[in-house]
């Protein structure tokens, strides 16, 4: 059963902003949203590290991800548009606070033929942690 939790949408009322319940949504339905929140800038696994052609790939994958529903991007295949979840244990890199014990698998996708992207995702927003260049994320 998907999980939906009921979104509170600002609106407009007399000059300020107020909260409205808009009932229960189902994130599976919802446009993904992408956050660098839990990168850490600089590190080796960072989206600075790539070089410009591979942000491009990268910045091409994140739009066409975007006109896809979460639903539709788990219906695609690993190697298009799809995503696989790999073990947390085989990541080659440092573990943001944000992955926690409870954490077992982060999605992957690819964004070129060795680039991938690495995260977790919160209800339609997927946190970008790790940028692999050259199948050098996990094992």
């Amino acid at each position: 059963m998907p999980n939906t939790k009921t979104q509170k949408v600002p609106f407009r009322k007399r000059s300020r902003f107020e909260i409205k319940n808009t009932g229960s949504v189902d994130h599976n339905n919802s446009i993904p949203l992408f956050s660098f929140q839990h990168m850490k800038k600089g590190a080796r696994f960072c989206l600075s590290k790539c070089e410009k052609n591979e942000k491009s790939s990268f910045a091409d994958t994140l739009l066409n991800l975007s006109q896809l529903t979460w639903e539709k991007i788990s219906n695609q295949p690993k190697d298009g548009l799809g995503y696989e979840r790999i073990s947390v244990k085989s990541l080659k890199a440092v573990l943001p606070s944000l992955i926690t014990e409870e954490v077992e698998k982060v999605m992957v996708f690819r964004f070129s033929d060795s680039g991938r992207m690495a995260g977790i995702r919160e209800r339609d927003i997927f946190h970008i942690i790790f940028m692999g260049r050259n199948h050098d994320l996990y094992d």
